[in-house]
């Protein structure tokens, strides 16, 4: 029976797109990808920029309840982030998060000429942070229905909604393989149980997301779904050689990448044959080695929160932030900004004044960030 409800509202989800005359092979609403001219007003706005205002643009922030207050004004004034991440605690109504979403906006826009990444953890089914009518199946759902133009429209009209609300990025699709039943954290969160099904049906809602104008963000790289542990509460180990993970866990990554996924998130998961010092958030080997290096991502790479056990447990939040920018990581997400977010700023403004990080190296980021924010209408001036 739920089988058979999870078809019948991918198929409503066919028929609205269908009526509505969008074409699903018209590609992403986003603006073509820079060219000349735009790269030319990218490296202008970074050449104005101070060092803090370039490490304030690498974050992502969680803030506190559903109105701006003043320590959320001043964090913008002074941190000028480059995100801000949605929870439950800011929500209450559709109206009242648009409006919070409008008007952080506007508040970041008085400190900056660039506009925020407005994000959220939308992947349906159990993970919802929004009121119930704006919920969608699972990942696991979905996915049971082998339909994958049917997962491209429910994304197309979720991302629509999305977009409507303000939000501008989502923290979706979970492109993790439920390979481990006894996986405590991902389970239905994932397309389904072979790195094809993940494939198909991941590839189908970042087509989707995308069409809606809303940024996809595909995680957790290189893979959290054979993990007995919970990241939010300590660090997973996983032994897997480096052959058996690309091999497995990669593969929808992959296919994503070569889809043109616009953003990666990190898992905080410690592969010993690999990395045996560094979780993947951390891990040069796998960041610049194995996602830029051999699958050739181009893209942002973001951190999963950074406030969560397997790291928090191990690393100082500033410590953290240092290591991961140093693995090649572009922005650092941070659940909550009064937890961590002036440490971070400091810490890699440290690093950079004593040589460790290198003022081009954070550069590099920065453009990585401007160029997605412009492909995607998001003001940069």
């Amino acid at each position: 029976m739920k089988r058979f409800l999870v078809a019948l509202f991918i198929a409503a989800v066919a028929l609205l797109v269908y009526t509505a005359d969008i074409s699903m092979d018209s590609g992403r609403v986003p603006e073509q990808r820079a060219g000349e001219d735009e790269l030319s007003l990218i490296d202008k706005v970074i050449g104005g920029m101070t060092l803090e205002d370039k490490i304030g643009e690498m974050l992502i922030v969680g803030i506190d309840g559903e109105i701006i207050d003043d320590e959320t004004i001043r964090m913008l004034r002074t941190n000028k982030p480059g995100g801000i991440i949605i929870y439950k605690r800011n929500v209450s109504s559709g109206e009242q998060v648009g409006r919070l979403i409008k008007e952080l906006q506007e508040y970041s826009l008085e400190y900056k000429d660039i506009g925020l990444f407005i994000g959220i953890d939308h992947e349906g089914g159990r993970v919802n942070r929004l009121p119930a009518e704006y919920n969608y199946p699972s990942a696991r759902e979905l996915g049971s229905t082998n339909d994958p133009e049917g997962v491209k429209g429910t994304a197309l009209e979720v991302g629509g909604k999305l977009k409507g609300l303000g939000f501008n990025m989502n923290f979706a699709p979970v492109l993790d393989i439920d390979s481990n039943p006894q996986n405590p954290v991902i389970g239905d969160r994932s397309f389904g149980k072979t790195p094809e099904t993940v494939s198909r049906m991941g590839c189908a809602f970042i087509e989707g997301m995308e069409a809606a104008g809303v940024i996809p963000v595909a995680k957790h790289f290189p893979g959290h779904g054979d993990t007995l542990v919970d990241s939010h509460t300590g660090l997973p180990v996983l032994s897997h050689t480096e052959a058996r993970v690309m091999e497995f866990e990669t593969v929808p990554f992959r296919e994503a990448i070569d889809k043109g996924v616009p953003a990666i998130m990190t898992a905080h998961i410690l592969f010993p044959s690999i990395d045996a010092d560094r979780p993947a958030t951390m891990s040069p080997t796998i960041i610049n080695g194995l996602l830029r290096g051999t699958l050739g991502f181009e893209g942002v790479v973001i951190t999963d929160d950074l406030l969560m056990g397997a790291i928090s447990s191990r690393y100082k939040t500033g410590d953290a932030a240092v290591l991961a920018v140093e693995a090649g990581v572009d922005m650092l997400l941070i659940a909550l900004h009064s937890e961590g977010a002036q440490e971070v700023v400091d810490a890699l403004k440290a690093a950079v004044e004593t040589g460790r990080i290198s003022p081009g190296r954070i550069d590099t980021s920065v453009r990585r960030i401007l160029m997605l924010k412009q492909d995607y209408g998001i003001a940069v001036k």
